[in-house]
């Protein structure tokens, strides 16, 4: 019994020290997911009953990290808070990135009968063509939702 209170209290201590305040929050509006205060400490966004909390950020030794630049020193926003999982505030750029899928074969297994026979198995149906693009531009706008152009 007396190991279970043990250990009870010191996952108690610990978790205490997750929960310490920043020193300041940061301003109204702010939507990153993680802050570093005037201090210098880390903490990362929580949510618990629509209630934002601020977390600190613990290394591996379970140590609050206080050694970081604050978000919002100078002009700079953009914090990244080292530890064993880093997170960014600043936004990474989005890559594009287009992958080639393997045509799609037609051809139904013995014992096995089609199910669809309206061409939707087609592997050139998704293929697109300049020529195609165009004569689509002049029937449908770009808008969203796509409306019929007046001829």
């Amino acid at each position: 019994m007396r190991i279970y209170l043990g250990v009870s209290a010191a996952m108690i201590l610990s978790a205490a020290a997750a929960v310490a305040d920043p020193a300041e929050l940061p301003p109204e509006g702010y939507t990153g997911r993680a802050y570093v205060d005037s201090a210098g400490c880390a903490f990362t966004r929580a949510s618990l009953n629509d209630a934002t909390l601020w977390v600190a950020r613990l290394d591996a030794k379970r140590v609050h990290i206080c050694d970081e630049v604050p978000t919002f020193a100078g002009n700079s926003t953009r914090v990244l808070v080292t530890s064993p999982v880093s997170v960014s505030v600043a936004q990474a750029p989005v890559v594009s990135v287009t992958k080639r899928v393997p045509a799609v074969t037609s051809s139904v297994p013995n014992g096995l009968k089609p199910v669809w026979t309206d061409g939707r198995l087609n592997p050139n149906r998704g293929p697109r063509t300049a020529e195609g693009d165009a004569a689509m531009a002049r029937v449908w706008s770009n808008d969203v939702p796509m409306e019929r152009r007046a001829n």
